[in-house]
């Protein structure tokens, strides 16, 4: 190990956990798998009580929406080398957080819509998107404006532009509170392209 590479290394579970949300608002995936492929036993210690998240940050959609986004990729790239257990524990109950039944409605929705099947392919994302609407978390941060967004196409191939219209807003306005740019380019075109027709 280089005198570099020692004196880049953080020096507490802090430093570290700052170090990987820095490399996660950088987008540097790959800074972030060398560190956490570096750090892991480290990082696999400290992860419950990373879950919790740190004061102050709860008030900063933006950095909580980033923090979510670290916890999932290092606990992906931890999975990625053989061990489940942080993704497991991420996914906690899956009644606490049913990540996978909104990854199995939004399918439907997708098989249903390749079907032509427009309506009831809405109809099961706005029962999606009602459930997600009581639930708080870094999650449905995630997921919540991308059911709206999907659910504003199937409306709007339905036949129902006004209320695609408004859906769409709602996932552009979510977007714009997080700090989501690749979102809120996503729904503003698909706005325009709505206006257009």
């Amino acid at each position: 190990m280089g005198l570099l590479s020692f004196l880049k290394r953080p020096t507490s579970p802090a430093d570290l956990r700052t170090q990987l949300v820095t490399l996660v608002v950088r987008k540097d995936l790959n800074g972030l798998a060398r560190v956490v492929r570096e750090q892991r036993e480290a990082i696999v210690r400290e992860f419950a009580d990373w879950m919790t998240v740190p004061g102050g940050m709860q008030e900063d959609e933006t950095l909580l929406a980033h923090y979510g986004e670290m916890l999932l990729s290092v606990a992906r790239i931890v999975d990625h080398d053989g061990d489940p257990a942080l993704l497991t524990m991420l996914e906690g109950d899956p009644a606490d957080a049913p990540v996978e039944m909104w990854n199995e409605q939004v399918a439907i929705a997708a098989a249903l819509t390749e079907q032509a099947r427009f309506a009831e392919a809405a109809q099961v994302l706005e029962s999606l998107e009602n459930r997600m609407g009581r639930l708080r978390g870094s999650a449905v941060d995630f997921y919540r404006p991308r059911v709206l967004g999907k659910l504003g196409v199937a409306l709007y191939q339905a036949g129902q532009p006004a209320r695609a219209r408004e859906v769409t807003a709602q996932a552009l306005d979510i977007c714009r509170q997080l700090g989501d740019e690749d979102g809120v380019q996503a729904y503003e075109a698909n706005l325009a392209n709505m206006d257009t027709d």
